[in-house]
């Protein structure tokens, strides 16, 4: 059972007691709750989202929110490798200067697209996906993540921008519909 609100939790464990980790997830999802608009039924439904959610600086998170739906959604439906669907956490505002020079020396890099699926299909060696949030709440495509677009499909990856949950489930689903890449050689580099 997917727990998504506070009173689900109770309804789940009640309320007396509680282990440690049980109650911090408590005190977690009273935050959430207590930040978060609710959403009717009728948005839900639609994918749409509630006009107080419009506002520029919430725009992260719901990208966020909707790439967690993308990500489950593959994962259900393609249990035997669902798992290998994965966020490249590398965006995001730093601390300060020097978290950002640790970074980058690290290997960060801007516009490196959002998800990353190592599966081999079609003649790819995989998919890239740069993930952009429903429009109109949507943030826009910078140049690097442009270039990281067609570096990837340059590379024989391939690699597409979607603008939305739909989208990226279509081009997930389209992508799994091929048949798998046989023909890649794999060479072995030790040190």
């Amino acid at each position: 059972m997917r727990i998504r609100s506070i009173h689900q939790f109770h309804a789940q464990f009640g309320s007396n007691g509680l282990s440690q980790t049980q109650r911090k997830l408590k005190s977690a999802l009273e935050g959430l709750e207590s930040s978060v608009p609710a959403v009717n039924s009728s948005d839900k439904s639609t994918g749409s989202q509630p006009a107080s959610r419009t506002h520029k600086g919430r725009r992260g998170e719901i990208e966020g929110e909707e790439q967690v739906q993308v990500i489950e959604e593959f994962r259900y439906s393609h249990p035997d490798v669902g798992h290998l669907l994965i966020h490249i956490p590398n965006g995001g505002s730093r601390k300060n200067k020097f978290e950002g020079y640790r970074l980058k020396r690290q290997g960060v890099r801007a516009g490196v697209s959002d998800l990353l699926l190592p599966v081999a299909r079609g003649g790819y060696f995989g998919l890239w996906i740069e993930f952009k949030a429903t429009p109109p709440l949507d943030a826009p495509v910078t140049q690097s993540q442009q270039d990281w677009i067609k570096e990837m499909n340059d590379q024989g990856y391939k690699a597409e921008i979607c603008l939305g949950i739909t989208a990226a489930l279509d081009v997930l689903k389209t992508y799994m519909a091929m048949p798998p890449t046989t023909s890649a050689t794999l060479e072995v580099k030790r040190s």
